[in-house]
């Protein structure tokens, strides 16, 4: 199986809350194939769907011979349910312009109850959105693998208590990384569940650098949930050669998605040469398996 790159358009929020369509022509000039949405214009915190149609964002990725693999929608802030999103209204939009699946950003909880009611969530909106055809995945940060006894973390939690036919895992490897957590063994737990990961921005922290999370000011309410950097264990920098051909030995991954946060003068740029450097590392090890 051919591994294919994609891009999160939360990369370029800002050029892309501005200027919907120039910013895909931009990605798409670079060599961006494969895009995957996020829901909200970060300006004004409007909803795309309320102002781009499904139709005319699937014609114009359609004139780029660009593909929406997935979206970044339904998420909510702590406390919230993720019940308490407009599912129908997510998974027609999203369905309507190709998407295979939606990830949920990002699902807050700090005990075992709450995994498993977050758990519990899931299944009943991955249920809803297989019979509509199409995937529900979960994507993680760091906060998912703290510990809650000396058995399991809340990733596990949630891993045993979804359904694998409903509930599927989109892994970011720079933030299991950064939690001390090796993602390649998790991948391989993970299995076809994890047959999309995510690659955080690559230049310039290959190869001599290792993953720092991006600098910026949390609300009070998400804070204690992004642990600091004096709470996290000590690490080496990720062994991209090691990952991408395990990837390829593994050989259910399709998609490694770059997901590049830093602040940059040229955004555009910047995930240019993380496509470069990306490419590289996949028919490097493409070859070496």
């Amino acid at each position: 199986m051919s591994l294919e790159i994609g891009l999160q358009l939360f990369s370029v929020k800002d050029e892309i809350s501005t200027d919907y369509f120039r910013t895909l022509e931009e990605i798409s000039a670079i060599g961006y194939k494969n895009v995957e949405l996020i829901a909200t214009n970060m300006k004004n915190l409007s909803r795309f769907s309320d102002t781009v149609s499904a139709k005319t964002l699937r014609n114009k990725l359609e004139e780029l011979n660009m593909t929406a693999i997935g979206a970044h929608d339904g998420g909510g802030a702590p406390g919230t349910s993720l019940l308490d999103n407009d599912w129908d209204h997510i998974i027609k939009y999203n369905y309507e312009i190709g998407c295979q699946w939606i990830a949920i950003p990002s699902a807050f909880m700090l005990s075992r109850e709450e995994a498993l009611k977050t758990a519990e969530q899931l299944n009943h909106i991955g249920k809803q959105m297989n019979e509509n055809g199409i995937k529900l995945y979960l994507h993680n940060h760091h906060f998912e693998f703290r510990k809650i006894n000396e058995q399991e973390t809340l990733y596990d939690v949630l891993l045993e208590n979804t359904d694998p036919d409903h509930v599927f895992f989109e892994l970011d490897v720079l933030w299991a990384h950064r939690a001390g957590v090796d993602p390649i063994g998790l991948m391989e737990r993970l299995g076809a569940r994890c047959d999309v990961i995510h690659q955080k921005e690559l230049y310039p922290f290959v190869p001599e650098e290792g993953f720092e999370p991006p600098k910026f000011e949390l609300p009070d309410i998400y804070k204690p949930y992004f642990l600091d950097s004096e709470s996290l264990p000590d690490i080496a920098p990720l062994d991209l050669d090691r990952l991408y051909q395990k990837v390829n030995e593994l050989g259910f991954v399709k998609y490694t998605i770059v997901e590049n946060e830093y602040a940059e003068s040229n955004k555009i740029a910047s995930v240019a040469k993380d496509l470069e450097i990306l490419k590289k590392k996949i028919i490097l090890n493409t070859q070496s398996v």
